[in-house]
């Protein structure tokens, strides 16, 4: 165990070393959050590249299901990229590489070791389903870290999840492959795993089976839904004050997501996980923060005392060049400004980020991944 520590540590320094304005930025938000300073930054901390829409798999809990393959672009350029990257280089971002299927971007690799070269520091979150066809040419892009989802340690239950047969062998062979060729580097491959209501009850399983495959993170993330009730409430807002209409969360018809009793197993589950997190080598993170399990799983609303920090130190840039806050809340475009800060300095975002100050949350918040959940009135 103690080898084990020593070679994450030494991974660490490497990134450190490497990307030392990231790592600066990445240290004082850290501090910033804990003391829930809602501050806005010169230029966002992080940048989410959605660099197609496409995808290859079909999953029915999708929450962009709705766009999903109705792209009319060839999705995010090097030359999108060229045209920002005095910025990048600049101020230093990390920059998260999402879609859609990332790998179906054919440019991606392109992509990436531009930002590599550049050393700006680069993630990525793939489904797997390719992971094994493009292992080389990742461990040579320079990406530093690589997200895949993996929703069940069966091969049926995951495969069902994803609406594409053999799905998780691909995605196994794929880890597989990509980890050998990787061991002698210091870049981090994590499993994504979201709660749901086919693994609920086998997290603790779950957790083996990835200790078992040598994978150095695990990150368990809460579902996001939205019910009757929400939806009504997020409708009524927009219209009041012209909001974006996308909605985070997969809509579903009742007015929880579990029932008491399916809660206190999943509540047992982390608790389990937890425990053996503090001897197994792949390290947990379980996302969103929050200070009461039933209350998310029974659809409560969160109070005003929680909070996100998101819109004030973060952007995404769409496959279309359309620059947005939280929310889907457009507040420029690439192919019509000059650069990202004067996006980020525009009266729409400032708008944006005013409102957010001001009603502290947003009905449509409530369920998003982004948000530090308080259930206290």
């Amino acid at each position: 165990m103690n080898n084990f520590n020593n070679v994450k540590l030494l991974k660490i320094a490497k990134l450190a070393l490497k990307y030392q304005t990231t790592s600066a930025n990445i240290l004082t938000d850290i501090c910033r959050k804990r003391w829930l300073n809602q501050k806005i930054t010169p230029f966002p901390r992080v940048i989410t590249l959605y660099v197609t829409n496409k995808c290859n798999l079909n999953c029915p809990m999708c929450l962009n299901a709705n766009y999903r393959n109705k792209s009319q672009t060839k999705g995010i350029t090097v030359n999108t990229i060229n045209k920002i990257l005095p910025e990048l280089k600049k101020y230093k971002p990390l920059v998260c590489i999402t879609g859609g299927e990332p790998l179906l971007n054919q440019e991606l690799f392109e992509i990436i070791t531009l930002l590599s070269k550049n050393k700006i520091l680069t993630s990525m979150t793939t489904n797997g389903y390719l992971l094994e066809k493009h292992a080389q040419r990742i461990a040579d892009s320079g990406l530093e870290f690589l997200s895949v989802s993996l929703d069940h340690y069966l091969e049926e239950k995951h495969d069902k999840g994803r609406g594409v047969k053999n799905t998780y062998k691909k995605l196994i062979v794929g880890i597989n492959k990509l980890a050998e060729i990787r061991r002698n580097t210091p870049s981090n491959i994590k499993i994504n795993t979201v709660i749901r209501k086919d693994n609920f009850s086998e997290l603790s399983r779950m957790y083996d089976f990835i200790e078992s495959i040598g994978i150095d993170e695990w990150s368990l993330q809460h579902f996001s839904f939205t019910t009757p009730n929400a939806r009504a409430g997020i409708k009524k807002y927009k219209g009041t004050n012209f909001l974006g209409d996308y909605i985070v969360g997969k809509n579903i018809e009742t007015d929880f997501f579990l029932n008491i009793d399916q809660i206190k197993i999943l509540k047992g589950e982390l608790a389990d996980v937890v425990r053996k997190s503090k001897y197994y080598k792949t390290k947990l993170s379980i996302k969103p923060e929050m200070n009461d399990i039933f209350s998310y799983y029974q659809g409560k609303s969160p109070s005003k005392k929680s909070q996100c920090n998101w819109p004030f130190d973060s952007i995404n840039i769409m496959e279309s060049s359309k620059v947005a806050l939280c929310l889907g809340n457009e507040i420029g475009n690439l192919a019509k400004a000059n650069t990202i800060k004067e996006i980020w300095n525009s009266n729409n975002a400032r708008n944006f980020q005013s409102l957010i100050l001001k009603e502290k949350i947003l009905p449509m918040c409530f369920r998003c991944c982004g948000l530090k959940y308080n259930f206290q009135i």
